[in-house]
């Protein structure tokens, strides 16, 4: 059983959505936003592992948005990837949504 059983098809629905959005991006501006989004990813991955639950020194609540925030940076940066590595292809994207639901 995955840790995050729900991952891998959250990922699956918002990573073809970014995508989507970012395809026309050129490959300077791509290379810049995922690098913003491994930014906020490496400052809030605790969240996005942990939770928005109160823990030992934080009020309930505090981080309320923030783990949605880092899932969606992650599915954009995720999404950046894809684009600029061409060769990424669709069964290879297939694949790596897989084992996050195996929990690979």
């Amino acid at each position: 059983m995955p840790a995050w059983p729900l991952l891998g098809p959250m990922l699956r629905m918002a990573v073809p959505l970014w995508v989507r959005r970012r395809r026309d991006w050129t490959r300077a501006e791509l290379h810049a936003r995922a690098s913003e989004c491994a930014t906020v990813l490496g400052e809030s991955g605790d969240v996005l592992m942990f939770g928005n639950g109160a823990r030992e020194g934080r009020k309930p609540g505090a981080t309320v948005g923030r783990c949605g925030d880092a899932f969606n940076h992650m599915a954009e940066g995720m999404a950046c990837a894809y684009i600029l590595n061409g060769t990424m292809g669709d069964e290879n994207l297939e694949r790596m949504f897989r084992q996050l639901e195996r929990g690979d």
